[in-house]
């Protein structure tokens, strides 16, 4: 939902539910756009929208579903707690093998690590070659024409490739 649209000097809607449920709209930027909304307040207002689709006007019949809608997905929630399937403790050793000098690996050749962008390859910030500059990093307009530079390489070194084929 855009905020702009919704907002006036006496009322702020959070949600909207059109036609019993067949499109419920939610907002989920700050007023400012400079954010998300809290977690419980879109939950709340996702809720509220849920009990227009059994009830319109906002009687008592409906702040008791609204009530009833709200009190189940508290308790569904996962920081509420789990159900333990069994007394059993599970450990599997080769959870900690996918993690080598700090990069993780996974069986579809996904890498991940921590990486700074315009850092030097093999420093403790884990980024690319390059030279620094004199604060320890690259400037934005650096940063972006090596990589600039390396794209132009890499086509280059793929239409020799294609070339040679």
């Amino acid at each position: 939902m855009n905020p702009a649209e919704h907002t006036t000097s006496e009322s702020r809607t959070l949600g909207l539910n059109r036609n019993k449920g067949e499109v419920i709209e939610l907002r989920l930027r700050t007023d400012a756009y400079d954010g998300y909304r809290d977690y419980r307040t879109i939950r709340k207002t996702l809720c509220h929208e849920l009990a227009h689709c059994v009830f319109g006007p906002h009687d008592r019949d409906f702040w008791n579903l609204t009530s009833q809608i709200e009190k189940e997905v508290e308790r569904a929630d996962w920081k509420s707690g789990g159900n333990q399937l069994s007394n059993q403790e599970f450990y599997n050793p080769g959870d900690w093998d996918n993690v080598q000098g700090g990069e993780q690996f996974d069986e579809c050749g996904w890498t991940g690590g921590e990486f700074v962008l315009g850092g030097l390859q093999g420093d403790s910030n884990g980024g690319r070659s390059g030279n620094v500059a004199s604060s320890g990093t690259l400037s934005r307009r650096e940063i972006m024409a090596r990589a600039a530079e390396e794209r132009m390489k890499r086509e280059s070194r793929a239409r020799k490739q294609n070339d040679a084929k």
